[in-house]
């Protein structure tokens, strides 16, 4: 099975559920570790139904439903309408296509906008040749920079981390807000790259709790949310290595 083939049958793929049982399913599934392109979608594509499910979910249920539905339930009358015509059934095909499209365009946020694009650029720019901002090896005066430069300044560093040397700051531009980057001298004398961000404006955010890692060009990133903060540390190693940091 081809990538193109597997992509196919994917896209009707539902994260938690028994889908992966289908025997053609997991031929599919078995596709995605030798395509990085095929991986990248499928992650895209899980993140975006994951996203669908938590909207509808966040639906309220008034209490009283089910009572009303009962207490005005009337038995209905058998009644059969006809589409024996060809054209009354393109028409009711295309109807059920339409509601479906606009479905998913409003529920799916736009990839730029979610979380893994996020990641991944920010990831990326720290592996491009720039200049520092600013730079300093005194933490204090980098917050000072990034508060009055609109970045996030306050900021929670893991117990780990705020021992690291820092090296200096920069602001960034996302979606029209300003996310705060630290750079900060790891281990084996080599840069380290923390991203904040407002949890606000990035869907699909990691939960609170857990941590999510994922290799980005050279570096390894893990992300986590605390409290109403994304945070992405962008580094070379393994996970072992960030994981370290993280303590």
């Amino acid at each position: 099975m081809d990538s193109l083939q597997a992509k196919q049958i994917l896209k009707l793929y539902r994260p938690g559920n028994i889908d992966a049982a289908d025997p053609q399913m997991a031929e599919a599934l078995a596709a995605i570790p030798r395509d990085p392109e095929l991986e990248q979608w499928f992650q895209e594509h899980c993140a975006n139904y994951q996203a669908i499910r938590g909207k509808l979910k966040q639906i309220p249920v008034p209490a009283t439903l089910k009572r009303k539905i009962l207490l005005n339930y009337v038995e209905p009358r058998p009644r059969i309408i006809p589409l024996s015509s060809p054209a009354l059934l393109v028409l009711a095909a295309a109807a059920i296509v339409l509601i479906l499209g606009l479905s998913w365009a409003l529920l799916t946020p736009k990839y730029e906008q979610t979380f893994p694009a996020y990641r991944d650029r920010m990831a990326l720019s720290a592996q491009r040749p720039y200049n520092m901002a600013m730079t300093s090896t005194d933490p204090n005066q980098i917050r000072d920079y990034l508060r009055t430069h609109q970045g996030d300044a306050d900021y929670t560093l893991p117990h780990e981390m705020e021992k690291l040397p820092s090296v200096g700051c920069a602001t960034m531009d996302w979606q029209a807000r300003k996310v705060s980057m630290l750079c900060l001298k790891g281990r084996d004398n080599k840069d380290v790259f923390l991203f904040i961000a407002n949890r606000a404006t990035i869907p699909n955010a990691p939960a609170p709790g857990k941590t999510q890692y994922r290799k980005v060009h050279k570096l390894l990133t893990a992300s986590w949310t605390t409290a109403d903060r994304v945070y992405v540390l962008a580094a070379p190693g393994d996970q072992a290595t960030l994981q370290q940091y993280l303590n």
